[in-house]
């Protein structure tokens, strides 16, 4: 993930629908899981990683493009996430 295009005060969203972290124009996570074909009873375990201007990572899913490592990245932001409890 490229740290020079996150914004300060990242922080973990629990699956809510990303009413508190969402992009304008962006889809519902509950719309995004559905369509990566995730088992309704995993969806609730997702956790969102955002910033201040919305998502940067859906934790397992996907990275918002606007973080992705390009050959113009300086800074790379490592980042590790693991289950809390066994499925």
């Amino acid at each position: 993930m490229s740290k020079n295009k996150t914004r300060p005060q990242s922080y973990i969203n629990a699956n809510k629908g990303l009413s508190s972290c969402s992009a304008a124009g962006s889809k519902k996570l509950s719309e995004f899981l559905i369509g990566a074909k995730v088992d309704p009873k995993k969806r609730k375990r997702v956790a969102v990683l955002c910033d201040q201007l919305g998502p940067i990572w859906i934790i397992g899913h996907r990275i918002d493009d606007r973080v992705k490592l390009t050959e113009l990245t300086k800074r790379v932001l490592h980042l590790r996430a693991r289950p809390l409890e066994p499925l």
